[in-house]
């Protein structure tokens, strides 16, 4: 009898279970047609409510910028505005407009370029190995020499005045020897301020021939009453403007005017005084005038078109590497002839004119470590890499995701625009 009674109980608690089963499967099963909704903020969390649009302190957080340059209060406005366009828009039916799946298209494809390329190929995926063989191959890059470092006084004319190898005209052959005797007198007077106040740095060197670079470089009156007296002439003729040789008068002066003075710009005003004299709506140049006026300009380019200038030379190599033209030989020995903080007591003529140098010091060689370097390298190895590898990135896409072309129907779509 229990016997019976026991297997009874077990049938009874086996069909309980059956039914706990079944409830429970019916419970999944409805459970697994409504998708899991995504949690809404809590209210503590929301900092206002669009519509059925929220904007939460996480949404806020995300997008602020201090950077932006807007108030956190002017950003939160922003934010209201931004989603009272996009439910206008929504209701209008827009979010289905073609432009927009374009836009959409179009974002989606730079997230995964960023996303998917970038993580694939950055200056971080290129090999220590590789970056270390460019680091050995262009060593000379992360190498700088012993320099030395000056700064100088400069009595010059133009390069050509000095070169052997220039083509002078016949004018300026004829100046040359004046230009030289020039440069080098005004060298000489700039030597003897500077023995007699002796400066012990670069700094005292500059504050002594500044002003002197100053007093030398002074326009030069009679070339400017040139300029001035054909700059009247033209205005006298304004008043009834000739068509055809006004603008080329006018042009040879901005030329006239543009040029700094030397030698070069007496080449102008032979054909500024005939175009003058042949235009006739401009009062013409009597002989005398045109004579008196070459007069002035000869004597404006005897006298004083010299210039000193004063140059803060940067580092240059102790020994010149191939391609280094900022110093000659000349100037290079005589600097090494100094110790640092030493001036020279004699001028140093070079095809640029007449130095007075001072050695400031010298700057030790530098070597760039491959750590130092690494980041860089990589960096420009990327860059240099860079189309190749996002070719195949696009290829292995073309192949994950197969594509056709039809590349003939082109040639339709063509004649039908």
């Amino acid at each position: 009898m229990r016997a019976a009674f026991d297997s009874f109980s077990n049938a009874r608690s086996l069909l309980f279970a059956f039914f706990c089963l079944l409830l429970t499967a019916a419970g999944c099963q409805e459970t697994s047609k409504t998708p899991a909704k995504k949690s809404a903020p809590k209210a503590k969390d929301v900092l206002a409510y669009v519509g059925q649009q929220v904007i939460s302190v996480d949404e806020f957080k995300r997008r602020y910028s201090p950077a932006s340059g807007l108030t956190p209060s002017a950003f939160l406005k922003k934010l209201i505005e931004e989603k009272l366009l996009y439910l206008e828009a929504k209701e209008k039916g827009l979010q289905k407009s073609v432009k927009v799946q374009q836009e959409k298209q179009k974002a989606m494809a730079q997230l995964a370029l960023k996303v998917g390329f970038h993580r694939w190929f950055s200056p971080e995926s290129i090999s220590s190995l590789e970056a270390r063989k460019v680091y050995h191959e262009d060593f000379i890059k992360y190498f700088t020499p012993k320099r030395l470092k000056t700064v100088h006084a400069l009595a010059m004319f133009p390069k050509k005045a000095f070169s052997a190898k220039a083509k002078l005209s016949e004018k300026e052959k004829v100046l040359l020897p004046i230009w030289k005797k020039e440069s080098k007198a005004i060298a000489q007077k700039v030597l003897q301020v500077i023995l007699k106040k002796d400066p012990k740095s670069g700094e005292e060197f500059k504050k002594i021939v500044e002003p002197l670079s100053k007093q030398y470089n002074k326009p030069i009156p009679a070339f400017f009453e040139v300029r001035r007296q054909l700059l009247a002439h033209i205005d006298e003729g304004r008043a009834q403007p000739n068509k055809v040789l006004r603008p080329i008068l006018e042009k040879s002066m901005l030329k006239l005017q543009a040029l700094p003075f030397c030698a070069h710009c007496s080449k102008f005003l032979p054909l500024l005084i005939r175009w003058a004299q042949r235009c006739k709506k401009i009062k013409p140049l009597l002989d005398s005038e045109v004579k008196r006026l070459k007069s002035e300009l000869n004597v404006a380019i005897k006298a004083k078109t010299a210039r000193l200038i004063i140059e803060d030379l940067a580092p240059f190599a102790a020994v010149p590497t191939p391609g280094f033209f900022n110093v000659v030989d000349p100037f290079l020995n005589a600097t090494k002839a100094l110790k640092p903080r030493q001036y020279t007591r004699k001028i140093v003529a070079t095809t640029y004119g007449y130095h007075v140098i001072f050695f400031q010091k010298v700057v030790p060689e530098k070597r760039t470590s491959f750590s130092e370097a690494q980041k860089e390298i990589k960096r420009m190895l990327f860059l240099k890499k860079r189309p190749k590898m996002f070719n195949r990135w696009v290829e292995a896409l073309g192949k994950k995701f197969p594509t056709q072309v039809f590349e003939e129907r082109l040639k339709g779509v063509n004649e039908r625009m």
